[in-house]
């Protein structure tokens, strides 16, 4: 059950974390059916049991069996981003994620990239310049969920 939750835990943090603004949360059941409520119209999120439980700022409750639903996610997300310019305008890939010793991050200019990993927070937990192609080690990070700035661009990663 706990290793279910990791992705629903990730993007709620995600819904609330500094510099990231979501407009909208689709929940999709098994049957394909999605339903989106705004974010912004949500007080708190909250498990009872094996349920995902939203409360409304109006009082409203809505439970969702988490057994039955395949993906909970936020729309109209936008990446976290200054001016420094990124080869191409593309954004750096991590694989693996979830990854558990090394990051492998692709889609970064040649020469070497300043890689920082910050918590969900926005504390900084590492910081390192690696060369192209070269992998970052996360070994000694604790298990949870961050975010890797790259040349400007932000991705998120899990930790296993």
């Amino acid at each position: 059950m706990m290793k279910n939750l990791y992705p629903i835990l990730f993007l709620v943090c995600l819904s609330i974390s500094p510099g990231i603004s979501a407009q909208t949360m689709v929940i999709r059941s098994m049957d394909g059916t999605e339903i989106n409520e705004s974010v912004l119209a949500v007080r708190k999120f909250s498990f009872s049991g094996e349920n995902l439980m939203l409360l409304f700022k109006g009082g409203d409750i809505r439970s969702f069996e988490v057994a039955t639903l395949t993906a909970i996610y936020f729309a109209d997300i936008p990446q976290v981003t200054t001016t420094t310019d990124v080869a191409a305008g593309s954004s750096p890939t991590v694989y693996p994620n979830p990854a558990d010793e090394v990051l492998n991050i692709g889609n970064v200019p040649e020469g070497n990239t300043t890689v920082t990993v910050y918590r969900l927070d926005g504390t900084p937990v590492l910081n390192s310049i690696l060369p192209s192609g070269a992998a970052l080690s996360v070994r000694d990070l604790p298990k949870g969920m961050y975010f890797l700035r790259v040349n400007g661009k932000t991705v998120k990663f899990i930790k296993l």
